[in-house]
């Protein structure tokens, strides 16, 4: 089986100039797949969701999807791209993959990264393989590499080939995916794109070093940083098929699933239910069954740049959308069932809970409300702590938990040092 990809520099905001010089590269290609970077058409860093909603297309109209379709009716061979998706009101960092009939399989990248989570909706499509000449494929996208978790699914689903269309500005991914080939016995596509993006909101600099690795790890083919160019090679699928690594271990029969409970435990123990989001107004955003989220940060005084959650009737109040604060409606500031949530100046703690979870559960208006939650809360510079120890759900049902004394006396119980 002949496999490659393509690294290129996309021009941003520019699709059918991007297309044109895929088309060019790829026509006359002797191969089965060839794989693409992630956001091949469209270029990487976007301003604001408004600037990614204009260049995201909808695969049932759209003009680049057609486009290779076409390429692979002429070549006989199969595209696994990244691609901006607007699916109705949502946004996804996706990946298609594209053969002589048109579109055949989609994914919707589960694991956003940085900036991305502002603009772009999180993937909502379960983890699957397709078959492909014979092989059997599974598609993940860039960041997904630093979650072994998915290349595992996709090789416990047969997959021989994992295809990761790429837009890297870390360091750390093409070693990284030389042991997510050994671990799982797979072949990998990393495609990866070069330049750099000067964009409003700054400078990224991609790593180029697009890869193909073989089952046990070894390197077979890999690009420069700045080169560009179509890579492709011929595979023995029989070698993804074999699955031991000594006489005496094979790497999914020896696997002990009955002890890995706690793989999935940090996401799924949180008391947190998602959200039903109702359309926000000017100044109130409505949603459901989060009565304990927010109880750690229920006692700074009022400001100009604070939210209040009704926890009953689920509405958030922003301070900032009154000219007078007396017009605030009283039920939001004089219910036992409120909490008032903070904006602090200390932009170090930025990264805590009340961030990660109105990232999660309000992405019809996380831009807006990431500036009011950044930095609230004792509760930061704990959260790592907390969250490696698989604790997270036991601190949202700790009821008392309110301030920065209760959290030490709390910890101290559990036997968790903390440091200032």
């Amino acid at each position: 089986m002949r496999v490659g990809y393509y690294q290129f520099h996309p021009e941003f905001g520019a699709p059918t100039q991007n297309l044109e010089k895929v088309q060019d590269a790829l026509k006359g290609a002797n191969a089965d797949i060839i794989v693409l970077p992630e956001l091949a058409f469209t270029g990487y860093y976007f301003e604001d969701r408004a600037e990614l909603s204009q260049l995201a297309e909808d695969v049932s109209e759209s003009a680049i999807l057609k486009g290779l379709t076409t390429l692979c009716q002429a070549n006989q061979y199969h595209i696994v791209t990244g691609f901006a998706e607007r699916n109705e009101d949502r946004l996804y960092n996706s990946a298609l993959v594209v053969g002589p009939t048109g579109l055949l399989h989609q994914y919707r990248k589960l694991h956003l990264f940085n900036t991305e989570k502002e603009y772009f909706d999180p993937g909502d499509t379960p983890l699957s393989t397709i078959e492909i000449s014979g092989a059997t494929v599974g598609v993940m996208i860039c960041f997904d590499w630093v979650f072994p978790e998915v290349a595992r699914s996709l090789a416990l689903l047969g997959a021989d080939i994992l295809c990761h269309p790429s837009n890297l500005v870390l360091t750390y991914c093409q070693q990284t995916m030389r042991t997510r080939s050994l671990e799982n016995s797979v072949y990998t596509i990393t495609a990866n794109r070069t330049g750099q993006e000067k964009r409003p909101r700054g400078e990224l600099a991609f790593t180029g070093q697009s890869q193909i690795v073989g089952p046990k790890g070894d390197v077979i083919k890999r690009s420069g940083a700045d080169e560009e160019g179509v890579v492709i090679c011929e595979i023995d699928l029989s070698a993804a098929r074999n699955k031991r690594m000594t006489e005496n271990n094979d790497l999914f029969l020896d696997r002990r699933p009955e002890f890995y409970d706690a793989i999935a435990a940090p996401n799924s123990s949180s008391t947190i239910q998602t959200p039903i989001v109702n359309e926000p107004s000017s100044s109130v955003l409505q949603f459901s069954d989060i009565k304990m989220a927010f109880e750690f940060v229920s006692s700074a005084p009022m400001s100009v740049n604070t939210a209040i959650l009704c926890k009953d009737t689920g509405e958030i109040f922003y301070t900032s959308d009154y000219d007078d604060m007396d017009e605030i409606p009283e039920e939001a500031y004089l219910s036992d069932d409120c909490i008032q949530i903070p904006h602090k100046n200390d932009m170090d703690m930025g990264k805590n809970l009340v961030f990660e979870f109105v990232e999660r559960y309000l992405p019809n208006d996380f831009g807006r409300v990431r500036q009011i939650f950044r930095s609230s809360g004792a509760y930061a510079r704990y959260k790592d702590l907390l969250d490696d120890r698989g604790q997270l759900k036991q601190w949202i049902e700790y009821e008392n938990a309110r301030q920065t004394e209760t959290l030490r006396e709390w910890c101290h119980q559990n036997r968790i040092k903390l440091s200032d």
